[in-house]
């Protein structure tokens, strides 16, 4: 799938995974939990999906998914392969998807947007089902989105050295009813998400035959489950709690091209912290409140769970093409 063909396509939040639905042997997944992934190949379990950016690792292993969901400002080419593919593209026996990331050239080109999401009350037609937001959350009433960004390409030094810049933010915001008769309590508890992305890409020709790329992606994404629930709840906000999924890939690839010979040489350094429920009161117990007939009105304190882990991976690559005559031989180590 094709940059041109992405962008003249309507793509929830130009994210990239919303679109890969309309491709062959691609289907969304509905997970076990909210942040699973959404990505299904040959109707096999989304959690092997295997995510790569310029043919280098792009997935986190606590889960499943995307270490960093790169936007479609980023992107020049989408491949998915569904079946037969090299041994190239290996750590899986479901499909994979690849993402080329968009290079800079001599003229200077770029692009900026800005999108709203009023809400229900302006576009949102009745539905007897909740939608999700962009982690995979249910959402309701009170549901809006924000969405800016801007990339920008261009030369350096003409022939030679090239840049590309990304940057798109998300903001959303929703609501939740905290509904407690016996308290008489019946109010709205506002919550909100925010996606940040970053992107650059740096390409210097050294020469007709040897090229260096070196690439940058950054991501921050906040989620807040502020207490209440879609259609009332008991938690207050005392009791609320965030996910933070805080993402870095930098990698250096470099690719030398002979009349029957090519190398590609690339390093990979990625880190991934996912803190699943930091509390908003981390201190404080967590408190279950009941009414003389034993009906819980009130959670409140610590949401009584942790998951704050990191990953950190250095990934090499070494690969080796061959072309004799009508044959190519292929050797690598990664």
């Amino acid at each position: 799938m094709h940059r041109k063909t992405l962008t003249s396509i309507p793509v929830e939040a130009r994210d990239i995974t919303r679109a890969l639905y309309r491709l062959p042997n691609v289907s969304q997944a509905t997970g076990f939990y909210p942040e699973a992934p959404n990505v299904a190949i040959n109707g096999a379990n989304s959690l092997f999906t295997s995510y790569l950016i310029d043919g280098m690792d792009n997935n986190e292993r606590f889960l499943g998914g995307m270490k960093f969901n790169i936007p479609i400002g980023m992107v020049e080419n989408i491949s998915v392969l569904t079946n037969n593919f090299s041994t190239e593209y290996g750590n899986t026996a479901n499909g994979v998807v690849n993402i080329t990331t968009r290079t800079g050239t001599n003229e200077l080109h770029g692009e900026a947007f800005y999108l709203t999401r009023p809400g229900p009350s302006f576009i949102d037609a009745a539905s007897p089902y909740n939608q999700r937001d962009l982690s995979g959350n249910f959402v309701k009433d009170g549901f809006m989105r924000q969405q800016a960004g801007f990339a920008v390409g261009g030369a350096l030094k003409k022939d030679k050295t090239f840049f590309y810049i990304n940057a798109e933010q998300t903001w959303d915001s929703k609501d939740n009813l905290l509904n407690v008769p016996q308290l008489g309590i019946n109010t709205i508890v506002p919550g909100s998400n925010n996606f940040t992305y970053l992107s650059g890409k740096l390409t210097h020709l050294w020469s007709d035959r040897f090229r260096s790329n070196l690439r940058i992606n950054a991501g921050k994404v906040f989620i807040e489950r502020q207490g209440g629930g879609l259609d009332g709840g008991v938690g207050f906000p005392s009791s609320g709690n965030r996910q933070d999924r805080n993402s870095i890939l930098i990698a250096s690839q470099n690719t030398y091209v002979a009349s029957n010979f090519k190398s590609e040489t690339n390093i990979q350094y990625s880190r991934f912290r996912w803190n699943y429920g930091a509390a908003n009161n981390p201190a404080s117990p967590q408190v279950t409140v009941q009414d003389p007939t034993g009906i819980n009105i009130a959670v409140l304190g610590h949401t009584g769970y942790i998951f704050d882990e990191t990953e950190n991976t250095i990934q090499l690559q070494q690969k080796f093409n061959w072309y004799l005559n009508k044959h190519t031989i292929q050797a690598g180590v990664e």
